[in-house]
C-alpha cells in the first residue's frame, strides 16, 4: 500500500478516537474459579488509547494498533493488536502494557501525535495563512487537466462580462468541446479583469488567457455572448476581431436568450409616455396614483397594451421552443421563420384588427376613442408647434408599424442567415432516430464554411465518403 494512502487511513481512523462503549452490557466470562467482565472505569483510567471490541469482547490499543506493522511483537504482541487482551482478572497487565518512556506503546503513541500534528500544521497553513495560494493551485490543476483533455481538438469560447464586489469589470470565459468518449462539455476555465468592456479590451484579455493555457486562436471553431451592445457589433465588437483573425470562429448567440434580448430591445426602444405628476409633498402618494390611474385609462395606454400583448402572444410558441433542453434545432429555425412571416403579416394586414380591438375595449371601459382623421396633438406641446400628422398616422405609422419593424429588425439580427444555415446544417448531425436527419448536400454545405479545414480536395472527397 502506498505510505501517503496508509497514513491518510491512519489519519482517518485516529481522528474518531478509541471506541469506548458507555452504556454496553459487557458479558460475564468465567476465569478460573470466578466470573469476570470488562470494567467500564477503565476507560477512564486510559481514555486516549484503551478501546473495546464488542463482536470479540477484547481490548486493544488505539496506538499499537494503528502502528502495528512497525511495533511488530513488541508491547504485548498481539495482545493488544491482533486477539485483543480478555485476562479481565490481570488488570495491570493494562498499565504493564503502557510501560516506560521508551516502551513499544509511547514509541507508537509518538508516531500517531507526530502524524496528526502533521496534518494539524498542513491544514493550518493552507487555512490560516494561504487561502488564496491553495485557490490558486486548485484553479491552476483543474485548468491544466481541461486543456490536457482538449489537447489538439477544436473548440468553442463562451463568453460573457460581469463585475466583481469592487465593480472592476471582468471577463468570464468556457470552453465547450467535445471530449474523448464524444460527450459536448463545458469547462470554465477562468476569469480576466479587464480594463474596460470595449472589444479591444476584451480581445486583448482573451488572447492573454490563451496565451496562459497554451490555446490557439487558429483552433477556435465557435464563440457566443450575452448580446451586450460591446460583443455584439459588426465592426468594432470582439465577434468581429476575432473573425478577423479567425474566419472559421463562427459567432453563434446564446439560443435561449436571443428572442429574450430581441424583445427587451423593442421595448426599451418603444415611445414611452410620461406620467402626470403634481407639487405637494402632503399628496405626493395620492396624486401619483390618481396619475398613474389616469393614463391607464387613456387611449394611448390601451392601444400600446394591446399591440405588446399581440407581438408577445405571437412570439410565444417560439419562446417555449428556445427554452427546452431538448429542442429541435430544425423545429427551432422553422418556428423562426414562421415567426418572422408572421410578424410581417401582422405588420401589412394586422392594423385593422388592431383597431378595432382598441377601440371595443375602450368603448366598453368609457374611455375616449381619438378620431383618427383628426391631428394628432402631443401633450405639452401647443398647437402651432405640434407636428402636423393625423391620429391614424401616428398610431398606425409611429407605434404600430415602427414597433414591429423594430421587432423583425431585432429578429433579423439575432437569427440572422448564416446562423440559421449553420444550425440547419448541424442538425443533420443529430443521432436522434437512426440519424434519421442526415443530409449529404447540407453536410457539405457545412464543410464550405470552414474553408481552412476543408480544402476543394477535402470537399471532393468528403462526397464520395457521404454517399
Amino acid at each position: 500500500l502506498d505510505p501517503n494512502i496508509q497514513d491518510e487511513f491512519r489519519r482517518a481512523y485516529l481522528q474518531m478516537g478509541p471506541f469506548q462503549p458507555q452504556s454496553h452490557d459487557f458479558p460475564i466470562r468465567l476465569l478460573g474459579d470466578k466470573s469476570r467482565r470488562f470494567v467500564q472505569d477503565w476507560f477512564d483510567n486510559y481514555p486516549d488509547w484503551l478501546e473495546y471490541s464488542i463482536v470479540m469482547d477484547a481490548a486493544f490499543c488505539l496506538y499499537c494498533y494503528v502502528f502495528r506493522e512497525e511495533n511488530g511483537n513488541q508491547g504485548g504482541g498481539p495482545c493488544f493488536t491482533g486477539e485483543g487482551f480478555r485476562n479481565w482478572k490481570k488488570n495491570e497487565m493494562l498499565t504493564q502494557h503502557v510501560g516506560g518512556v521508551n516502551s513499544a506503546h509511547n514509541i507508537a503513541r509518538h508516531r500517531c501525535e507526530s502524524l496528526m500534528n502533521q496534518k494539524a500544521h498542513i491544514a493550518t497553513f493552507f487555512s490560516n495563512h494561504s487561502k488564496k495560494i491553495k485557490r490558486d493551485v486548485c484553479l491552476a490543476e483543474t485548468s491544466r487537466a481541461i486543456i490536457k483533455e482538449i489537447g489538439d481538438s477544436l473548440f468553442s469560447v463562451i463568453i460573457d462580462e460581469s463585475r466583481d464586489i469592487s465593480t472592476n469589470e471582468q471577463m468570464v470565459v468556457v470552453l465547450r468541446y467535445v471530449d474523448k468518449r464524444g460527450h459536448v462539455v463545458e469547462r470554465f476555465i477562468g476569469i480576466e479583469h479587464v480594463i474596460d468592456t470595449k472589444a479591444v479590451s476584451l480581445k486583448a484579455s482573451l488572447d492573454t488567457l490563451f496565451a496562459r493555457h497554451g490555446l490557439s486562436m487558429s483552433r477556435l471553431r465557435g464563440q457566443g455572448y450575452n448580446g451586450a451592445s460591446n460583443m455584439q457589433g459588426e465592426l468594432n465588437g470582439l465577434k468581429t476581431l476575432i473573425l478577423k483573425e479567425n474566419e472559421s470562429a463562427c459567432y453563434i448567440h446564446y439560443f435561449a436568450h436571443q428572442l429574450q434580448l430581441a424583445l427587451v430591445s423593442v421595448a426599451k426602444k418603444a415611445p414611452r409616455s410620461k406620467l402626470e405628476s403634481r407639487q405637494g409633498m402632503n399628496q405626493e402618494i395620492t396624486l401619483k396614483t390618481n396619475s398613474t390611474l389616469k393614463f391607464m385609462q387613456t387611449f394611448d395606454f390601451v392601444f400600446t397594451l394591446y399591440l405588446m400583448k399581440n407581438i408577445l402572444g405571437f412570439v410565444n410558441e417560439l419562446s417555449q421552443a428556445l427554452q427546452r433542453k431538448d429542442q429541435d434545432i430544425v423545429k427551432s429555425m422553422k418556428l423562426v421563420s414562421i415567426c418572422k412571416l408572421g410578424l410581417q403579416r401582422m405588420r401589412e394586414h394586422g392594423w385593422n384588427s388592431l383597431l378595432s380591438q382598441v377601440s371595443s375595449f375602450c368603448e366598453k371601459h368609457f374611455i375616449i376613442v381619438p378620431v383618427m382623421e383628426n391631428m394628432f396633438l402631443t401633450l405639452g406641446r401647443s398647437r402651432r408647434r405640434a407636428q402636423e400628422i393625423t391620429n391614424m398616422h401616428h398610431y398606425r405609422i409611429d407605434l404600430f408599424c415602427a414597433i414591429l419593424d423594430m421587432q423583425l429588425q431585432e429578429l433579423n439580427s439575432h437569427f440572422n442567415e448564416v446562423n440559421i444555415k449553420l444550425l440547419l446544417c448541424l442538425a443533420c448531425l443529430c443521432p436522434k432516430d437512426s440519424f434519421a436527419a442526415f443530409n449529404k448536400e447540407k453536410l457539405l454545405r457545412l464543410a464550405q464554411l470552414y474553408p481552412k479545414d476543408f480544402s476543394p480536395v477535402d470537399l471532393m472527397a468528403l462526397d464520395t465518403q457521404l454517399d
